[in-house]
Formats: structure tokens, sequence, C-alpha cells
């Protein structure tokens, strides 16, 4: 089974490369915590960000987390089920990037801050989409 997995570009130079897509050839009975580590190696290393992976043409809840810390360590955390990837429609996954400067807030000393009070960046992307 072929997976297609596309990523938003991460700067202008990226943006000339665009679309980002790779094709990855897994087993047909491979699950998404399979496939991550595969899809962790397929992301640009940007310290202190979080990807999302989900379903590029279905409107579903975010499917994984790729989260690399500020050590450009990487690591993923599921958004529910280990679901068999022959599950994703068109077999295709779509990948977008947060990082640590997406949010800020001001308190009310009127100081601007990133994120909401000790919130991980995870924490900040979990928020952010079940808005």
């Amino acid at each position: 089974m072929v997976i297609t997995a596309t990523r938003a570009s991460v700067c202008m130079g990226d943006d000339v490369m665009a679309p980002n897509t790779r094709q990855f050839n897994v087993s047909d009975d491979m699950k998404l915590s399979g496939f991550l580590p595969q899809l962790m190696h397929y992301l640009p290393d940007m310290k202190d960000s979080v990807w999302t992976a989900a379903e590029a043409e279905a409107s579903v809840p975010v499917l994984a987390f790729v989260i690399f810390d500020e050590n450009g360590n990487c690591s993923f955390e599921l958004n529910g089920d280990d679901i068999p990837l022959s599950f994703l429609h068109d077999h295709s996954i779509y990948c977008h990037y947060y990082y640590s400067g997406c949010w800020t807030y001001r308190d009310s000393s009127g100081n601007i801050h990133e994120g909401p009070p000790g919130a991980t960046l995870l924490e900040q992307v979990r928020s952010s989409l079940k808005k």
C-alpha cells in the first residue's frame, strides 16, 4: 500500500519546492503508530515545534502529533485510536506545523507572553484545535 504525505512549507525556500509531498510504501496491515516514525524522518527538524498529522481529504480530527523539543528530539503522540493505515481516506496524510511563537497573550499589566501561562506547546495546539 502507498501512503502519500504532504506537509506545509516552513519557509520561502521550501515554498519553491511545494507541494512538499512524499510517498511511503507500507504493509497493508500497518497501524498509525508503526508509520509515525517514518513520518517523523520526513518532517523538517524544527526545534520547539509540533506537527499535526490528519487525513488530507476528510474533515476528521488530528490523528497524531509529532513533537520536536527545544533540543530537536522528536516524539509522537496519538490523538485517538491506533488505526490501520488502510482506514485512511485516499491513503493520504497532511501535516501542519506550529511553533512556540504562534500564540501570545497580554497579562493584566500589559506585558506580552507566549501562550497561556504554564501551557506546553502541545497543550496550546490541542486547545486551538478544539475551537
